[in-house]
């Protein structure tokens, strides 16, 4: 069991969460929610462009650079925001929910 960082990045903030590479990504988000004192579902979790999958741990979900590092940086939303707009190339970002 490896230690890793994921890091959030939220409202122009970065807040960093340990954890291993084994844990649920469910776990790792809730951590987030939790340490700024707000609902999990009240947010929208990005990381490389998609939503995360809760369901996976860290390992499953990081890609290949991120495992070397063992770091992974994942973007948050308010869940009622409507519009996301990428940081990088200014697109709108269209979710399938």
């Amino acid at each position: 069991m490896s230690k890793a960082k994921t890091i959030f990045i939220f409202n122009g903030a970065n807040l960093t969460i340990q954890c291993t590479t084994n844990d649920k990504m469910r776990d790792i988000c809730q951590n987030f929610s939790t340490k700024i004192n707000k609902v999990m579902n009240s947010f929208i979790f990005l990381y490389g462009g998609n939503l995360v999958n809760l369901e996976l741990s860290f390992n499953s979900q990081e890609r290949k650079i991120d495992r070397e590092n063992k770091e992974m940086r994942i973007l948050v939303y308010n869940n009622e925001d409507e519009i996301f707009i990428c940081p990088k190339c200014g697109e709108i970002i269209k979710l399938n929910r």
